[in-house]
């Protein structure tokens, strides 16, 4: 796969990054650094040396991570969803989908909600997605997104149960966004109701991302 992009002379590259937590830091999007365009280097201290791309031009050192997309060309603008929570929010278990909508593009990000109490470490829930290279810069004003959030605890839960420990309700106070390269899009609106109106153990919501800050 790398080798492909490399022969294309064109294409995107793929950006790696280090993460302190390894794979499941990564895995959960706690880890994303921010840089100038064309500069790997310029950026936090933390990330200074540990940026870089791959072969004899990686600058750090130890594993490195990027995302990918499932498809030719595999790599693309690597991106960070962050969503806030609640203190509102109760005990969760399922995954919460952000799907974005923009330009004839779509982008999806799959986190995982699994917690008993909203506490510091649980306020923000982050997910990684990789969008068509080039395809979402500083030129994009407005994203529009859909929230799906997909409750385990009927599918989990055994049948001789009849009460969960775990909520179908999400309450959102503010969902942003990021690339690499400071561009980011946010919705703010605290208390948002994500639920379960269908009987199908899905929430729906749809929100628009806007480039200003709120």
């Amino acid at each position: 796969m790398v080798a492909k992009q490399k022969e294309n002379k064109t294409a995107c590259d793929f950006t790696a990054y280090n993460c302190p937590g390894g794979i499941e830091s990564f895995e959960n999007g706690h880890c994303f650094p921010q840089l100038e365009r064309n500069e790997s280097s310029s950026l936090d201290p933390s990330y200074r040396f540990d940026i870089g791309r791959f072969g004899e031009d990686v600058k750090g050192e130890g594993v490195m991570y990027f995302s990918t997309k499932d498809s030719s060309q595999f790599c693309g603008t690597q991106l960070q969803a962050s969503v806030q929570l609640s203190p509102k929010t109760g005990p969760v278990n399922g995954v919460l989908q952000l799907q974005l909508f923009y330009s004839n593009h779509s982008v999806i990000f799959q986190i995982q909600c699994k917690f008993l109490d909203i506490s510091n470490s649980f306020t923000h829930l982050n997910g990684l997605a990789t969008a068509e290279y080039n395809s979402m810069d500083k030129h994009v004003e407005t994203i529009q997104a859909r929230l799906n959030y997909l409750d385990f605890t009927n599918i989990e839960m055994p049948s001789n149960h009849s009460i969960s420990l775990y909520t179908s309700v999400l309450f959102i106070d503010k969902v942003v966004v990021r690339d690499m390269y400071g561009n980011s899009w946010q919705y703010c609106e605290k208390g948002t109701v994500l639920e379960d109106k269908t009987g199908q153990r899905y929430g729906l919501l749809n929100i628009t991302l806007k480039k200003a800050s709120c």
